[in-house]
This record gives C-alpha cells, sequence and structure tokens, in this order.
C-alpha cells in the first residue's frame, strides 16, 4: 500500500470536535494501488473495499475525500464517494454498478472484482485531522 503524509498549516476548530491545536493537523493520502486493491463481492453486482490509513496516525476520525481511478469502465460507477464506517485508522467504501444518466438512462452495468482487476480499479483519499 501506497501513502504519504505532509503536515499542512490549518486553523484549529477545522475538524469538528477538534482535539489539538494547528500544528498538529495533518494531511495523508494515498491510494489503495492499481495493482494491490483488495476488491470483495457482497452482493451479485456490488462490492466493496477497505482503505487502512493507520500508518497516518490520526487520533481522531478525521475528514476523507475519496475518487475511484482506473483504466476503462470507472467513469460513471455509483458509490465510492459515499465514505462508511469512517474511523481514524481507515475507512470503506461500496460500488454498486453504473448511474443511470441523459446520455445513458437504460444503463445497468454492475461492477465485479474480475473486472476491478482487470481495469485496475484504485481509490485515491485524502483525509485532513489532528494527530496530537
Amino acid at each position: 500500500k501506497q501513502w504519504y503524509q505532509r503536515r499542512v498549516a490549518i486553523t484549529a476548530g477545522i475538524v469538528s470536535g477538534a482535539h489539538g491545536a494547528a500544528p498538529c493537523v495533518a494531511l495523508c493520502s494515498g491510494t489503495s494501488g492499481k495493482q494491490s486493491s483488495s476488491w470483495q463481492s457482497y452482493t451479485q453486482g456490488g462490492m466493496y473495499l477497505d482503505v487502512d490509513m493507520a500508518a497516518c496516525g490520526f487520533i481522531a476520525t478525521p475528514l476523507i475525500t475519496t475518487s475511484l481511478e482506473g483504466q476503462a469502465f470507472h467513469t460513471y460507477m455509483v458509490g465510492v464517494t459515499s465514505i462508511h464506517n469512517a474511523r481514524k485508522t481507515g475507512f470503506r467504501v461500496y460500488l454498486h454498478g453504473w448511474a443511470r444518466t441523459a446520455a445513458r438512462p437504460n444503463e445497468n452495468v454492475k461492477p465485479s472484482v474480475t473486472n476491478a482487476k482487470a481495469n485496475m480499479w484504485n481509490v485515491n483519499w485524502m483525509a485532513t485531522g489532528y494527530t496530537c
């Protein structure tokens, strides 16, 4: 798993339930990895990925932002920005299938672990929170 941490100057109180002073605020970001994302099936046409960010050293649940990267077929996927079970050491995202849009009103494409691995789907993420 790839990740890096960089401290940023952000005023105290940006995270609800502030725990420390501004020098304790850190930005940590990473990726689940193009060839190492451990997607798991949970129902027909759905899957999830647990993201480990324990190495960031947060002392409380940070603010988390995600995106889905890949080589193909990930553009209209629903769910990756809906973070589940957020905690100081990680979170989970679910993929549910393609969104129906005006351009694609009849889409009913469901993801599979095989598709995710073949197209190197991975979750990129950024988290901002307190480390002291």
